[in-house]
């Protein structure tokens, strides 16, 4: 379960980030939502990140943001990060639903914004803020992820 102190981290660094409905939104998901982080989860899954040993098998390697997550929080993450439209969401969600046995549950998208948030601070505090074409990428990704915590919250 989602202790009381990633809660608060979570709505520290929403409140410094996000304001209006977004932020409301994601604050009241987070507290009636708790994200069970029950899957080792990359968080900066991409391409580049994917090589070929020796025999041509492939490689995941840049595991320094490894953390723990939800089924669907890494790709979710990856989807942002990359440009993805909603569409592209809902396709994962998908072809995904049959082996994770679910679809995509506002824990995913909760866990999935809280790390993207996180690492955008990180980079503010040790002074190496977002670009402008990384920042729009981000807060394009961030749009995606509150359009699916959007759909999500209303199919229930």
């Amino acid at each position: 379960k989602v202790t009381t102190a990633l809660l608060a981290d979570l709505t520290k660094i929403v409140s410094a980030h996000m304001t209006g409905t977004d932020q409301r939104l994601v604050l009241d998901a987070a507290k009636s939502n708790k994200p069970q982080l029950k899957r080792l989860c990359h968080f900066d899954l991409q391409s580049a990140n994917v090589v070929r040993d020796r025999n041509f098998n492939p490689r995941v390697v840049d595991l320094d943001n490894l953390g723990l997550g939800t089924a669907y929080a890494d790709g979710l993450l990856a989807a942002a990060w990359n440009s993805a439209k909603i569409e592209d969401i809902d396709r994962l969600e998908h072809e995904l639903a049959q082996e994770e046995g679910r679809r995509i549950e506002p824990q995913d998208v909760i866990v999935a914004i809280a790390y993207a948030l996180s690492w955008k601070n990180a980079r503010e505090r040790l002074g190496s803020p977002l670009d402008d074409w990384m920042e729009a990428a981000f807060a394009a990704g961030i749009k995606v992820l509150i359009t699916k915590l959007r759909s999500i919250s209303s199919r229930s």
